[in-house]
């Protein structure tokens, strides 16, 4: 009986954390006996592949920076998902994260950049990204060319000032 309730004390004590999830889904599709569906295992990889490209090198060093409470990185499976094909990143090639898929794009296209250096890295709309910076590159041109002429007016004025001071 003591050994029944320090087992169950812990299975209580438990808690999940989410740096081995894709080995298990990994260790879960080549078994046998498999506790989920088989098509709901590789969707969830190629969504995992998709959302963590295998060849980026900016996901990689994301991952590698990222860690939970116990200082533990986040599951370095998760960088080695693979990469999906044009054709393969499809919404209909998902059938179970097909909507949280949706959703996840349309927050991204919705999402607008805040400081300077996130419109300079955002190049979602390319035709948005050089009529941003064309117009601040004019403004910054005009107001250069302003300040410039300001200070020739004035000066102008000073000297004509100055030399009919001197000639009268």
């Amino acid at each position: 009986m003591c050994k029944l309730s320090q087992a169950a004390e812990e299975v209580s004590s438990f808690t999940p954390r989410p740096n081995f999830i894709t080995e298990l889904l990994i260790l879960d599709k080549s078994a046998s006996n498999s506790i989920f569906n088989a098509a709901f295992v590789d969707e969830t990889l190629r969504t995992l592949a998709l959302l963590f490209p295998q060849k980026d090198h900016q996901t990689k060093r994301w991952l590698s920076s990222q860690a939970d409470t116990e200082g533990k990185p986040l599951d370095a499976a998760l960088a080695k998902c693979g990469n999906l094909r044009t054709e393969e990143r499809r919404f209909e090639c998902f059938s179970f994260w097909r909507d949280r898929l949706i959703i996840l794009k349309e927050a991204y296209d919705e999402s607008r950049p805040k400081t300077i250096s996130q419109w300079w890295f955002d190049r979602r709309n390319g035709e948005q990204w050089y009529t941003f910076w064309i117009a601040v590159l004019v403004f910054v041109v005009a107001i250069t060319f302003g300040i410039i002429q300001s200070v020739e007016g004035a000066l102008q004025v000073y000297l004509s000032y100055k030399a009919l001071q001197g000639g009268g």
